[in-house]
């Protein structure tokens, strides 16, 4: 899904976005690409909510509710897509869960006072939370989210800016003949230097034009296609080497490449470190979740994924604030910052369990 969706939004801003386009609309002071843009980028979450008003709710959380008539036509409906025979042919007459299919005990737990059931449900949460926040799981859990919180951080703000980067390398290029060849940090530094030809790209990168030079959305191509040998060799590599080894392995290596990105002399080499980025960091959120189910028993496993994905939400928060802040201050600092948590990261999976190694609760 991250290489279709960086080919579609490649696709879907091309035709926007472009040089030609956006000369266009700037004669039109009424309309501009850009928002149009991303009023089109926002129609798939509107068609999303759309769509999922008219999906069934999950057969397992209407039998854990004790709705098991309602649980029974949602699995005839998917028996008769599935099959294509009459639902009426479902050969499962009846369901059975915690609650019998008479309904009765939840008929009675649902008359008593909303107070009691409110204080029963914290109950039952801060109960699951002490379980989750006593060892070895508060370790899990620590490591947990600190991995996510760096892979996000790095993944994502890397991801965003590329395009900007290779803008900014094309853009120099554009006036380089003769000039030393300079890196991603030396080409974003808003400072003097002596090389006329370096003041005039300068003076000409920073006038308001916001189109895009067509290469870079050939080179963000480039990028979403790298991520196909590891998508579909995942999966091996996982079974040969175990998920926590994918994650070392793979979290150590886009580090590295994050961290050459100070010595690249041109746009070529830029592209090669991202692509080995990309392919090696956007499938590892998936990874790290894998590990999480398998460190967590089943009654604390949802609660450890929720605060996991939160804190890779709140790497990427962190890590955009810090690149736009400093990409043409100090862009030196995020580089290292973000290659020093993937690869810490990494180091750091190492302590996390190899396989299901937890005891059941009941």
């Amino acid at each position: 899904m991250d290489i279709l969706s960086i080919l579609l939004f490649t696709g879907v801003a091309f035709p926007f976005l472009n040089k030609t386009v956006m000369d266009y609309f700037s004669t039109i002071d009424a309309f501009s690409s850009w928002r149009i843009f991303v009023l089109v980028c926002g129609l798939p979450s509107l068609i999303s909510v759309i769509a999922l008003y008219f999906l069934p709710e999950s057969p397992k959380f209407l039998i854990s509710k004790g709705k098991y008539d309602q649980a029974r036509q949602v699995f005839q409906r998917m028996y008769e897509c599935n099959t294509g025979n009459s639902k009426y042919s479902y050969p499962v007459l009846r369901l059975k869960g915690e609650c019998d299919n008479s309904n009765v005990d939840m008929k009675f737990l649902k008359k008593r006072p909303l107070s009691i059931r409110i204080e029963e449900n914290i109950e039952k949460l801060m109960g699951l939370i002490k379980v989750l926040f006593s060892l070895p799981y508060l370790k899990y859990l620590a490591i947990s989210c600190f991995v996510d919180f760096g892979l996000m951080a790095s993944y994502i703000t890397m991801i965003m800016w590329f395009p900007e980067i290779f803008e900014r390398f094309n853009a120099y290029e554009k006036y380089q003949t003769d000039s030393p060849e300079l890196g991603v940090c030396v080409v974003s530094a808003n400072k003097d230097t002596s090389t006329n030809i370096f003041e005039e790209f300068l003076k000409t990168f920073r006038k308001c034009d916001p189109s895009i030079d067509n290469r870079v959305f050939i080179e963000t191509v480039i990028i979403g296609c790298s991520c196909i040998p590891t998508a579909v060799s995942l999966s091996y590599f996982m079974k040969k080497l175990g998920k926590n080894r994918v994650l070392v392995i793979s979290l150590v290596l886009s580090g590295t490449a994050t961290l050459l990105l100070n010595w690249v002399q041109n746009s070529t080499q830029t592209i090669i470190l991202s692509c080995i980025f990309e392919a090696l960091a956007s499938l590892m959120e998936a990874v790290i979740f894998c590990v999480v189910v398998d460190s967590f028993p089943t009654n604390v496993r949802a609660i450890a994924l929720a605060i996991t994905a939160t804190f890779g939400r709140l790497g990427a928060i962190f890590g955009n604030v810090i690149f736009g802040v400093l990409i043409d201050v100090n862009c030196v600092i995020p580089i290292y910052v973000f290659a020093g948590l993937q690869i810490a990261s990494g180091i750091l999976c190492l302590t996390m369990p190899q396989k299901e190694n937890y005891i059941p609760l009941h």
